[in-house]
């Protein structure tokens, strides 16, 4: 499955908007994520 196939793809951005992480719903459940390694440590928000 292609990411433009995926019809949920939410994304998280840090301070100065690079993509930090990203998550990827197919039928209600996650088939992807993604935190950036130097990032693990934070708390991300919900969304």
């Amino acid at each position: 499955m292609a990411l433009p196939d995926i019809p949920q793809l939410a994304c998280v951005r840090d301070d100065d908007g690079q993509v930090a992480g990203f998550m990827a719903v197919v039928a209600g459940k996650v088939e992807m994520l993604f935190i950036h390694h130097p990032l693990l440590h934070l708390q991300l928000p919900n969304r």
